[in-house]
């Protein structure tokens, strides 16, 4: 690893999550910082030359996005992940647009986060070697559907997929060894046509049309999408990448429309789709059923009308925002007057307020139709609603079912009494602190503590008592305990304290405050006024040691205490 990609700076305001990211990432090496509010990311971002950024996007007071962009505009070379609980749906193309390298649902598994981390890192200080940048290139576009190769500029065949293949009839192994001026090739009779499209100084994607077979009863029509790869992939002359799209269908139906109006017409009398013709003068002369289906407006109401006012009916919106009549008019006389070709045809999406007052969403396709003086303009309309609502109810439902997971994984690690650690997850806690200690052979204890008679409060006073001292000896140890330590409840009156980075000493220090603390303590509950009292027992860690035998010390050490007096702290031996 580079040195700049040891400094992390993570930006959350959830402890248990920062603590968690923390302590696998400096198990690794690295160096961790965390900032928790707003008011201190200016601060923190002095304390050390950061190349990393974990961030949450739901901080406190800040808008997760903008700190993205301009993070990725002042450290263009960090890494940054997202973590979040926000839908990835929502947000995850947004993150990516403004810099993010890669988006984590919570709750994080810290463990595949650091995986995820090492690998970026490796990736930026090891460039992909080009034999990869091939097999890439060729398992992207083996499975399409439409003809793909790549040529220099001579033509010589350098990738081919399976479609252009079958086109050129050529074998797989032997790609190689053809030119694309030398094939014959079904429904292509030109194909040194296609070579000369490549130039040497060629910088940008080309898309034109080319038709092959003129005149023949198997004449073809293809969108040709030219692209020029900016590193040529044998080492030292450019490379050109070739997409065919077969288009002759449409080319026939464009002939057909213009040839045979009368035909056209009776098409769109016929179709399901909502269709329409406007005129030179921006008047509807055709509005089959389906549209009127679609709108609730009859064709006698339209005939004649001018169609940016028949759209303003039914309060058109693009995006969610309205579009002004006078906006629509300027667009349709512009087309009108020169025209829709391929590249500017309009598709796209819009929804309209139907006349019984329902919304809408609606798919729409405009093309231009030319006669003598001019064009005529046609209109191709979908009823989408169907599978507009239910991609919103499935985004619901997913999102249903990510609060339920999350819900489901706060329980499985949460003891729903005191709203503490269970023991199953202060075992894994502490599986993270054997590992810190296996790397860096610092000391760690923990201590077993048991509430003394804690059997009185439920037979004197009823199991509401118990419970109440349960969940404020909970609380009074978590006030208590250092932001690193980890407080669980280890089953029935008993807890357990694990002390990072903390010898016994220093653990004896901590659990004789807390013991301290409840001592004096007034638990007072439905005015009746008890005195508590804990006893625990304390072990570190020794080498080589199982967790288990650790945790049997500290409990024998509990029940030497328990028999010396109770109240007090026992460190084992």
């Amino acid at each position: 690893m580079k040195k700049e990609y040891w400094n992390v700076l993570v930006i959350d305001d959830d402890r248990l999550t920062t603590e968690l990211i923390r302590e696998i990432l400096e198990s690794d090496g690295y160096n961790c910082e965390i900032c928790q509010s707003v008011k201190s990311l200016k601060k923190c971002l002095k304390q050390a030359d950061f190349s990393i950024f974990i961030i949450d996007l739901m901080l406190n007071g800040l808008e997760g996005i903008s700190l993205i962009s301009e993070l990725r505009r002042n450290y263009p070379e960090s890494i940054i992940l997202v973590i979040t609980g926000l839908s990835a749906s929502e947000h995850l193309q947004s993150s990516i647009q403004s810099g993010a390298d890669y988006f984590f649902s919570k709750p994080v598994n810290a463990a595949n986060l650091l995986q995820k981390l090492q690998r970026l890192v490796q990736r930026i200080s090891e460039p992909l070697p080009v034999k990869s940048v091939n097999n890439l290139i060729w398992r992207s576009f083996q499975g399409a559907s439409n003809p793909i190769f790549i040529i220099n500029k001579s033509g010589d065949l350098y990738f081919a997929n399976s479609a252009f293949l079958q086109l050129s009839g050529l074998n797989s192994e032997r790609i190689t060894r053809f030119n694309l001026g030398t094939l014959q090739m079904k429904t292509i009779d030109d194909p040194v046509s296609l070579i000369k499209c490549c130039e040497m100084g060629m910088k940008e994607t080309r898309i034109l049309e080319s038709r092959f077979n003129q005149g023949k009863y198997d004449e073809t029509w293809y969108n040709v999408i030219i692209i020029p790869l900016e590193q040529a992939i044998n080492g030292d002359e450019p490379l050109f990448l070739f997409q065919l799209f077969n288009i002759t269908r449409k080319k026939q139906m464009d002939n057909f429309i213009l040839n045979n109006e009368e035909k056209f017409r009776s098409f769109i009398s016929l179709s399901n789709d909502g269709m329409a013709l406007i005129n030179e003068k921006g008047q509807v002369i055709e509005w089959n059923g389906s549209l009127t289906r679609i709108t609730g407006i009859s064709m006698e109401r339209v005939y004649g009308e001018l169609i940016w006012d028949i759209l303003s009916w039914g309060r058109i919106r693009i995006d969610d925002k309205p579009v002004e009549p006078e906006v629509l008019k300027k667009f349709i006389f512009l087309s009108l007057k020169k025209g829709l070709n391929i590249d500017n045809a309009k598709e796209n999406m819009c929804q309209i307020t139907h006349s019984d007052g329902h919304i809408v969403h609606l798919q729409y396709s405009l093309f231009t139709i030319r006669v003598d003086n001019g064009y005529r303009l046609g209109m191709v309309i979908r009823d989408n609603t169907a599978s507009v609502n239910d991609r919103i109810y499935i985004a619901e439902q997913h999102e249903k079912l990510n609060q339920a997971y999350q819900e489901m994984e706060k329980l499985a690690r949460i003891d729903p009494l005191t709203q503490i650690s269970n023991r199953r997850d202060v075992e894994i806690r502490l599986d993270y602190e054997m590992t810190r200690y296996e790397r860096h052979h610092n000391p760690f204890s923990l201590s077993i503590v048991d509430i003394d008679d804690f059997k009185k409060f439920n037979d004197t006073y009823g199991h509401d008592m118990g419970d109440f001292v349960l969940v404020e000896i909970a609380k009074l140890m978590k006030e208590t305990i250092r932001a690193q330590d980890i407080l669980g409840r280890w089953g029935g009156e008993e807890f357990i304290l694990v002390f990072p980075e903390t010898n016994a000493g220093g653990g004896d220090i901590i659990a004789e405050r807390i013991r301290s603390q409840i001592e004096k303590h007034n638990f007072k509950f439905k005015n009746v006024e008890v005195s508590v009292s804990i006893t625990g027992g304390l072990a570190e860690y020794h080498p080589g040691e199982e967790l288990n035998k650790t945790v049997k010390r500290a409990d024998e050490a509990l029940y030497k205490g328990k028999n010396s007096g109770k109240n007090c702290i026992v460190i084992s031996n």
